[in-house]
């Protein structure tokens, strides 16, 4: 039997092979493109677990409070078994005039709770047509008399009916409308209510501390205003209300007395002046036991004019612990410039700041006394040096400038300075540093203080290192402190311009700032100096990521360009260097940040990469959007950050 065999052809041969070769290669591609995707998927949840596993950190325990019934209605949170450790509290005040008055004030700070006890929270609401709007609260007591009322521990206040009177800080005020930035004081009546007689006690300047001890017979109150929003102190003639947090410079530690049934007191915190240690015995407002309770904050922040409509409160650990000590934990201090201070200078280009400087610094709840004030020079700037009457590790320093009664004013060259001998200063707030910015800008001016001051916590960023650590954000601008970068939290909004939003307190507000893979870099000496830990903070790069949806911050279509959108549209690629969505954060040494795209220029021959607040207020639009610009407008290009975990 004879098999005949059909011969192939060369052509045959060449067509079969390559339509072989053809599916192989397909085969090998459509595995290398699912494999990429199954990477980019695992590597977009390995993100996304990261960010959470740090919310999860970040709020163990959370709660939020709307208006219930009224103002006057208490909201108990108890810290539930096993959950004692360290809260964060925001409360945020009401509007005043059915939404047309000035917005409520804002709150924050992280206070230490122990397991079973109970705080009271009260949720102010709105105003109706032309009276103030409620202050939201934090109490010790349930109850609206005023020895329950006098043991508040945090107050946003609320705003009053017109739109230029906000919920304050320590301070009533209205915000001058005519286009400049002066802010008005008001600097009539603190009233005191001392058994049934109303007492009226005038006051220099509201936020003076003196003369305002309270027990459960004496409860500092303002006189009755409709129209004026209610706070701390209430406001008068349409103002708003003051805010308070226990602890926070400005304000007074609260601290209660257990045993000898429910007496408060609140220590002041003296300007430039010296506060006793709160557990002395001999304090005639109130009687202590080895049972009392302090009541204090740690790393405050207040803002005015924040809130539209009612108000809210929220509460969230941040941080489990089995300390018995109420006094924050040592390892959570991020400023090392402010331990062991002995010393503390205040300087600018004006000579009056030495006539006008108040300063507190506060350790543990105290302020510690001054025991010398002194004028000196540094080069040409004109500087108050305030010595400590013992060296300590300071958890916060507050100072006010008043230049003829006037603050909002942006000062050229403000520094603060901390020493341990009283020579070795070093700078916690420098002088304005352009020399990063392209244009070469002479940026001499400061972060604009408000009628708050400017305070110096232990527990944020070091302004002057020139690093931010990894961790959730607030990222706010500059030249509008009270609104915060937003991310789109929806499909069909991701691709938008994001926008700067009034402080809410959601996560869509809070972004997740964390250096980039040593592998992502472009050049291989900054490799190199990212895997041996001496990558310069100049050439430090960043991704931003929001904690909604976990995509990161990018530039719209990848083109550098001026006037181009930010979105925050795809998750961060963190296998290839995806340079829109890397970014360079600054520090102008004075408190604020410039950031910087890594991107290439659109065009060479324009500077641009830097983002810039866009206010759009002139077109009645609350949102304003974030965008790329040239830096030229510094005071828009300006940023600060508030570290929010621990």
């Amino acid at each position: 039997m004879v098999i005949k065999l059909k011969r192939l052809n060369n052509r045959g041969f060449a067509v079969s092979t390559l339509i072989y070769g053809l599916s192989i290669l397909g085969l090998m591609l459509i595995t290398m493109v699912m494999g990429t995707l199954s990477s980019t998927r695992a590597n977009s949840k390995q993100i996304a677990d990261t960010i959470e596993d740090d919310l999860n950190n970040h709020s163990r325990t959370s709660k939020v409070y709307s208006v219930k019934g009224n103002s006057n209605t208490a909201q108990q949170f108890t810290i539930p078994e096993g959950e004692a450790g360290w809260y964060r509290i925001e409360l945020w005040g009401a509007q005043g005039n059915n939404g047309n008055g000035g917005k409520g004030a804002y709150t924050t700070g992280v206070i230490k709770l122990d397991e079973g006890s109970s705080l009271y929270f009260y949720v102010g609401q709105k105003g109706s047509t032309n009276t103030g709007g409620g202050e939201t609260s934090v109490r010790v007591e349930a109850g609206d008399d005023p020895p329950a009322k006098a043991s508040r521990i945090m107050v946003a206040g609320g705003g009053g009916k017109d739109a230029n009177c906000p919920g304050t800080t320590t301070k009533r005020y209205k915000i001058d409308t005519g286009g400049s930035k002066k802010i008005d004081y008001d600097s009539n009546y603190v009233y005191k209510i001392s058994g049934a007689n109303l007492i009226d006690e005038k006051y220099s300047d509201i936020s003076d501390i003196s003369d305002l001890s309270i027990s459960s017979q004496v409860y500092n109150l303002s006189a009755t205003d409709a129209s004026s929003g209610k706070g701390y102190y209430n406001g008068i003639n349409g103002l708003g209300g003051t805010s308070f947090i226990s602890g926070y410079a400005g304000s007074h530690a609260f601290s209660k007395g257990v045993s000898t049934g429910n007496k408060y007191t609140y220590y002041e915190y003296e300007i430039n002046s010296y506060v006793s240690d709160v557990h002395t015995d001999t304090d005639s407002n109130i009687e202590y036991s080895n049972e009392s309770k302090d009541y204090i904050f740690y790393d405050g922040m207040m803002l005015a004019n924040v809130k539209s409509g009612d108000g809210y409160a929220k509460i969230q650990k941040v941080l489990s612990t089995t300390e018995t000590d109420s006094s924050i934990p040592t390892k959570l201090r991020q400023n090392h410039k402010l331990d062991n201070v002995g010393a503390i200078r205040v300087c600018t280009k004006n000579e009056e700041t030495r006539r006008t400087t108040t300063l507190q610094a506060i350790n543990n709840n105290q302020a510690i006394n001054i025991s010398s004030i002194s004028n000196e020079m540094n080069g040409s700037s004109y500087c108050v040096r305030y010595t400590l009457s013992r060296n300590s590790s300071l958890d916060e320093i507050a100072v006010w400038h008043n230049k003829n009664g006037e603050t909002g004013t942006d000062y050229e060259d403000d520094i603060i300075q901390v020493s341990t001998s009283g020579s070795d200063w070093k700078d916690i707030k420098g002088k304005a540093n352009a020399s990063r910015l392209e244009s070469g800008l002479n940026l001499t001016k400061s972060q604009t203080e408000t009628p708050n001051g400017i305070h110096i916590s232990a527990y944020q960023p070091d302004y002057t290192s020139g690093e931010i650590k990894a961790g959730n954000y607030y990222i706010f601008a500059v030249t509008s402190s009270n609104k915060v970068l937003v991310a789109a939290e929806t499909e069909d909004q991701r691709g938008n311009a994001l926008t700067f939003t009034p402080i809410n307190g959601s996560n869509k507000q809070i972004w997740n700032i964390k250096p980039i893979d040593c592998k992502l870099y472009e050049t291989s000496d900054d490799k190199k100096a990212c895997n041996s830990g001496t990558l310069n903070a100049d050439n430090q790069e960043y991704s931003i990521i929001d904690t909604v949806r976990f995509n990161a911050l990018a530039i719209k279509n990848d083109e550098n360009k001026v006037n181009n959108q930010i979105n925050n549209e795809v998750a961060f690629n963190t296998y290839t260097r995806n340079s829109p969505q890397i970014w360079k954060i600054f520090s102008m040494n004075n408190g604020t940040y410039s950031i910087k795209s890594s991107a290439p220029k659109f065009n060479s021959t324009i500077t641009s990469g830097g983002l810039m607040y866009n206010s759009n207020t002139a077109k009645g639009d609350e949102n304003d959007s974030l965008m790329i610009a040239t830096l030229e407008s510094i005071d828009v290009a300006r940023f600060y950050f508030y570290k929010l975990d621990y």
